[in-house]
């Protein structure tokens, strides 16, 4: 923390500008920057180096444009990313694989683009964000995935486990009915998930 200081920089990475949305490198720094009209000027250090510099961020914006991104963390952890359609808001899902197994993150997205299943084929366990329920309307169902959905991608990237999450009121009391939806298209361990939940693969 702040005040027993870091041995690394903390990386902080997110999609890439779109829109009226702004790179992740630019929203960190309209946050910390020194240079006027930021929402923590005095943080500022905290985001170049200087000798007073105990806790430094290093904000990278990822823009894989299709393809998978890819960072060896270390020898035997790799990270992953592909851009997925939030509506109009720029996102992205993540994936790690940690000695031989792999979990990869839906984030928030309509399940449009393909590039999940790309990400996420054969992980040991996908976690995939439930924000609607299958009748959701239009404009919700252009940001996040309907159960169906979420079925399906699981189905096609052929992930041996799938884990629920990121419950909104519109999704929270039809839980039933989400898990009979999904089943239908996803025949794998199937979990919904609550906080502090350890899931286990």
């Amino acid at each position: 923390g702040y005040f027993t200081g870091r041995n690394l920089p903390l990386p902080v990475l997110g999609p890439a500008a779109g829109g009226v949305f702004p790179s992740t490198e630019a929203f960190i720094n309209a946050l910390f920057s020194d240079r006027g009209g930021s929402v923590y000027p005095y943080l500022s250090d905290n985001i170049r180096q200087q000798p007073s510099t105990d806790f430094l961020v290093e904000a990278r914006s990822i823009d894989p444009s299709g393809e998978i991104w890819r960072s060896e963390i270390s020898d035997d952890m790799t990270l992953s990313a592909i851009d997925v359609v939030h509506g109009p808001v720029p996102a992205l899902a993540w994936r790690i694989d940690y000695r031989g197994c792999s979990v990869s993150f839906s984030g928030d997205m309509n399940g449009s683009s393909g590039n999940l299943e790309k990400l996420a084929i054969n992980s040991n366990l996908l976690v995939a964000n439930n924000a609607i329920a299958q009748q959701a309307g239009r404009i919700a169902s252009n940001l996040h995935m309907r159960p169906q959905t979420i079925g399906e991608i699981a189905a096609r990237a052929g992930v041996k486990k799938l884990a629920l999450s990121h419950f909104m009121l519109r999704s929270m009391n039809k839980k039933n009915e989400t898990t009979h939806i999904i089943k239908k298209q996803y025949k794998g361990e199937f979990v919904l998930t609550d906080d502090l939940m350890v899931v286990s693969f």
